[in-house]
């Protein structure tokens, strides 16, 4: 009995010990939780780009110094990864802030249109290290400095453009596809000269994201412009099935479409269509000014009377209109799917009138609305319209429209103008 009790005894004092133990020792299993604000992206740094207020906390801690102390790794498109020691800039080992600079001659040059990606990586204070990062999916690593697999989808950034000159747009140019072209322009850090996007190509339209939208740039003027335009020797087609545009001028200012190749001559080489009845082919709105479309042949099929092929909208909240815009010796006319209601149409907006618009001598055709009650215009001019000058164009049709019975309600007109001044 008494053999018992002892054996109690012990058995219930190794257990205490044991567990005392286990409470004084804990485990730390979990690594340094990293959270950032991502680099802006497109950014125009090219030289000493730092990510600050990088906040990382861990139970146990990270070092503050040495070769271990949290990192950045980061690379230019498919290269190497390169890595440097961050900076605790406030806080303590458990939370602190922290600041990591790239080092862009690790990569070698880095160029405009260069996508730089990166993340942090961070080790605790424990025997075996946690290791953890942001972004943290994919990781394999044993220390910041022993990475055998970095993150699936890294944070990345790309290096924005400073715009003057030429480029060549299309497979084995500057640009791939407009749309890339396009996203340089709207974001380009600068644009110091006219520029020019001169298309290589044929075609532009499986690769093409829809609309093509060319947004106010606050340093285009009157020398500062952007020309689209083929090149001399190929005949490209803008094309889609959009249900919005084709182009669209968001506040664009001072933008031609020229579709003569290398702007020379009288030919018509550049083909913008929309082969969608709910979209239109191009669109001004809020603001589009000092803007010009010549020598391109235009086609669209959108119906309702409220739209065109070509359409001039309303203005920004704090605008003027679409104004100073100049439509000039283009063929403008159906798709293959179907016509148009209206081939030039301008909604604009009271007080901020769509003004000084110039429509000259292009070729208006087969624009139609069958439906009974239908109206369908060449130029229709609605309310909110100034100072437009309409001369030197042909409106006509290349085929017999047959229009739904209807009492005498059906409008068909080469130009209209309603409250015009």
């Amino acid at each position: 009995m008494k053999h018992v009790r002892g054996l109690f005894f012990y058995f219930f004092i190794f257990s205490t010990i044991a567990c005392i133990q286990s409470f004084a020792a804990p485990t730390e299993i979990n690594p340094p939780v990293i959270t950032y604000t991502a680099i802006t992206s497109p950014s125009c740094t090219t030289t000493g780009m730092t990510l600050s207020g990088v906040t990382i906390t861990d139970v146990t801690g990270v070092p503050l110094t040495g070769a271990n102390r949290p990192r950045i790794y980061y690379k230019k498109n498919a290269g190497s990864w390169f890595s440097r020691p961050g900076t605790k800039t406030s806080g303590t080992s458990t939370n602190g802030t922290w600041s990591f600079t790239i080092v862009e001659t690790d990569m070698g040059i880095v160029v405009p249109g260069d996508i730089i990606a990166y993340y942090i990586i961070a080790q605790d204070l424990t025997a075996v290290p946690n290791v953890g990062s942001n972004p943290a999916a994919g990781l394999v690593a044993t220390s910041v400095n022993s990475v055998f697999a970095a993150p699936v989808t890294p944070t990345a950034y790309s290096l924005a453009y400073n715009l003057s000159g030429t480029y060549k747009v299309g497979v084995g140019g500057n640009f791939t596809t407009l749309t890339a072209a396009i996203k340089a322009y709207n974001t380009a850090c600068t644009i110091s000269g006219p520029v020019i996007f001169e298309l290589i190509n044929n075609n532009y339209s499986a690769s093409e994201t829809f609309p093509l939208t060319i947004n106010n740039r606050p340093d285009a003027n009157a020398t500062h412009t952007l020309t689209v335009r083929p090149s001399a020797f190929a005949t490209p087609v803008i094309s889609g099935s959009s249900t919005t545009q084709i182009i669209n001028l968001n506040g664009a200012k001072y933008v031609t479409f020229d579709g003569r190749r290398g702007g020379i001559g009288t030919s018509k080489s550049l083909s913008i269509l929309n082969n969608n009845a709910l979209g239109t082919t191009i669109q001004f709105i809020n603001d589009a000014q000092n803007n010009k479309l010549k020598y391109c042949i235009i086609k669209g099929r959108k119906s309702g009377s409220f739209s065109g092929t070509i359409f001039f909208s309303t203005a920004s909240a704090s605008g003027t209109g679409n104004d100073n815009n100049t439509i000039d010796n283009n063929d403008i006319t159906d798709a293959p799917g179907g016509q148009s209601s209206n081939c030039i149409f301008s909604y604009g907006t009271s007080g901020k009138e769509n003004s000084n618009i110039s429509i000259t001598n292009n070729n208006i055709s087969n624009n139609c609305n069958p439906i009974a009650g239908g109206e369908s215009y060449g130029v229709c001019i609605y309310p909110g319209n100034n100072l437009w000058v309409v001369k030197g164009n042909r409106l006509f049709q290349t085929a017999t429209r047959r229009i739904a019975a209807s009492p005498n309600t059906f409008q068909h007109s080469g130009i209209r103008s309603l409250e015009f001044t």
